[in-house]
């Protein structure tokens, strides 16, 4: 059959037009309960969540050891699995906003590892959130999270650094404390909006604080 993102919702009530969405995309190793579940307990009461698998994550993800075979294959084709979780990403966004009464509602993203960049790149193409929590993303596009032609332009911190000033959470990210990212906030004046750390439910309060 054909594959498909799975979303789950989990509303306030009652919901109004000051609550904010959190779209959070699963990783995948990770199912969409798993991923509210380990949510939940970091966003406000105020929150509606989204909890997203993508078409190549959660039960749909195929095994880790088929990982080199499944991107030499889409590579061939020009698509990578980060692209299609950037594209999932970017269609629950669009889809919540038209159909689901979300439209005046401020968006924060969320993801782990790959997930994470897939939300990063996504904000990056479209400017759909507010703010943003990122856990354990690698360091460079060498190490994951592969985009065909990206290192010729770009890497991971210079794309943390293009969200500046918005209000962004990196935990544990080995990006260090001396990254472009955190250079180009510094440049901005907001240095205070780009949170390092260990802490999941800090780097939540911090980026939550801004909305």
């Amino acid at each position: 059959g054909q594959s498909a993102i799975e979303v789950w919702v989990e509303l306030p009530t009652p919901l109004t037009p000051t609550d904010y969405l959190v779209v959070a995309l699963a990783d995948r190793d990770e199912t969409t309960t798993d991923l509210r579940g380990r949510l939940w307990s970091h966003v406000s009461e105020h929150a509606a969540v989204a909890a997203v698998a993508s078409r190549v994550g959660g039960w749909q993800a195929w095994p880790a050891s088929q990982d080199r075979h499944v991107l030499r294959a889409g590579l061939l084709v020009g698509v990578t699995p980060l692209m299609l979780k950037i594209q999932d990403v970017l269609a629950v966004v669009d889809g919540l906003r038209h159909q689901h009464g979300f439209a005046e509602h401020t968006v924060c993203l969320s993801g782990r590892g790959d997930s994470a960049v897939a939300c990063l790149y996504a904000d990056l193409l479209e400017d759909v959130a507010a703010g943003l929590v990122l856990e354990n993303m690698p360091a460079s596009h060498k190490e994951g999270a592969y985009l065909a032609g990206i290192l010729r332009h770009m890497d991971l911190p210079h794309a943390v650094g293009l969200l500046a000033p918005k209000p962004v959470g990196l935990v544990h990210c080995p990006l260090g404390y001396g990254h472009w990212g955190k250079m180009a906030y510094e440049r901005l004046d907001a240095a205070d909006r780009l949170i390092c750390g260990d802490s999941v439910g800090r780097a939540w309060s911090k980026v939550l604080s801004h909305f």
